[in-house]
């Protein structure tokens, strides 16, 4: 790896006890070669994920229903093979995704959800796991994955607007810190000191995004509620009819 720069390949796996680290590799490789534009842009849209998820989280589930359907087009594409199938794979599942979950809004909500409780319930087995001395209990980490998996889905159905505000909070966290992190990779010197300390720091990138998640979190519930507060405020104080 010279001047900073780096190669990305994809790593495909069936074994449910990899560890989070050559998931990192990729996910480091990726933000490596990520365009400026691109990343200006998540971190622009990540806004609206911290800010105004509640608001407008139809129009941002669909956005990702689109992007998560063109990527999954794109990787069947290509295992499939042919002539330009995985922009055909990915233009149609991408325009499926979405349109399918803007009328089944809440299961899509839920499987989002169910998505993300897997993804955090994973590596907080993973990391708890290191971090309490018990390293052997990581290579069960499938199973924090299959409980935030369930918790979350279920969650979904009971607390509809509180996971909605979590999970598009996280989501904009994680949009923010990786289009400046993908910035600042652009500026690394060859001793790669952003690099060198995410990778050498299990921790670093997983707080890097629980701290605006959680900000974005308590900001988006403190305007939910307030605004729920003026809305009976003014119910009260409209006279009843005559």
């Amino acid at each position: 790896m010279a001047g900073g720069e780096r190669s990305w390949t994809w790593k495909s796996t069936g074994d449910m006890n990899v560890p989070p680290e050559n998931y990192m590799t990729n996910y480091l490789d990726q933000l490596h070669i990520l365009h400026p534009a691109a990343a200006l842009a998540m971190i622009v849209l990540s806004v609206a994920f911290l800010a105004r998820g509640w608001k407008f989280y139809k129009y941002l589930v669909a956005l990702d229903a689109l992007i998560g359907g063109g990527l999954a087009g794109l990787y069947i594409g290509g295992r499939i093979g042919g002539p330009h199938m995985d922009i055909y794979l990915g233009i149609g599942l991408a325009l499926i995704f979405a349109a399918t979950a803007w009328p089944l809004m809440k299961g899509s909500v839920c499987i989002l959800g169910a998505m993300a409780g897997a993804a955090f319930g994973y590596v907080l087995w993973y990391y708890g796991a290191h971090a309490l001395g018990y390293a052997n209990w990581a290579q069960h980490a499938w199973a924090g994955a299959l409980v935030g998996m369930v918790i979350v889905g279920m969650l979904t159905f009971i607390a509809f607007q509180t996971t909605v505000i979590i999970g598009l909070g996280l989501q904009g966290a994680f949009m923010l810190v990786s289009g400046i992190f993908a910035l600042m990779f652009r500026f690394e010197g060859p001793t790669l000191p952003l690099s060198n300390e995410i990778n050498s720091n299990n921790f670093f990138l997983p707080l890097m995004i629980l701290i605006p998640g959680a900000v974005g979190i308590i900001y988006q519930q403190s305007q939910y509620h307030g605004g729920q507060a003026k809305k009976k405020k003014a119910a009260l104080a409209k006279p009843a009819p005559a």
